[in-house]
Formats: structure tokens, sequence, C-alpha cells
């Protein structure tokens, strides 16, 4: 997959950071990241907005349902993946929104898959609109 596709990983926590943008960099994916709401929101009303978002609802400076919403508002057709501890929040009505909810629990494996799965669902619908 990748090359094309610029993945924002929007995470509090500094290794999870550099983790993501080291093994999606290695998989041919352009990363951008962001340690709180306002990064994530400049990326997010910039010019060249991402084609994901991988969001951890423990964003500083926020509640994370109000960034979705606020999300969902801005740039609707951004697929968004939670990537989260709070495995409570995966059955919460806002979740229903994102395109996956993957817990930081599993082996990082999923949400890698997550992330090729949304990208090549989400970008084939919009390549046969």
């Amino acid at each position: 997959m990748g090359k094309d596709f610029t993945i924002l990983v929007a995470d509090p926590n500094p290794n999870v950071r550099q983790f993501l943008v080291r093994e999606l960099t290695g998989s041919g994916y352009h990363v951008v990241t962001a340690e709180n709401y306002k990064e994530l929101f400049r990326y997010i009303t910039g010019a060249t907005p991402p084609d994901l978002i991988i969001f951890d609802l423990n964003l500083p400076h926020t509640n994370g349902f109000d960034a979705l919403r606020h999300i969902n508002s801005l740039r609707p057709t951004i697929p968004t993946i939670i990537y989260s501890y709070l495995a409570e929040y995966e059955k919460h009505p806002e979740t229903r929104k994102v395109d996956a909810f993957v817990q930081k629990e599993d082996d990082p494996v999923m949400l890698f898959s997550a992330v090729d799965d949304v990208l090549r669902k989400h970008y084939a619908v919009s390549r046969a609109l």
C-alpha cells in the first residue's frame, strides 16, 4: 500500500509517536505527528490534510469525543482509527463513527492491518465515485 498516503498520528506519548513513525514510514507511508489538540487541528485544517488519522482519545487539551466530533465536522471524509488504552470506549456511541478501534494492548500488527484495510476501503470507494 503506502507511498501516496499521508497519515497523521495524534498521540500524547512521544514513544508511541516515534514507534508509529518508524514503522509506518518503513511501510512507505508519509507520517506527520501531533502531540495535542492544537497540532492535530493545524494539520486537519491545513492546505493538505492527511489521508488517515490515528488518534488517541487521551490527547491533551480536549475531550477525545469532542475532538472526534470536531474532526467529523471539519473533514468528514478523512478516515479515523482510534488507537487507545481506553478499551471501555470501544462500544461508546461516538466510536461508531470511526473506521477502526485498536487497543494499544493488542499486537501492533493489528493496527498496521487496520491502516491498510481502512485506506484500501476508503480510497477504493472514493475512486469509484
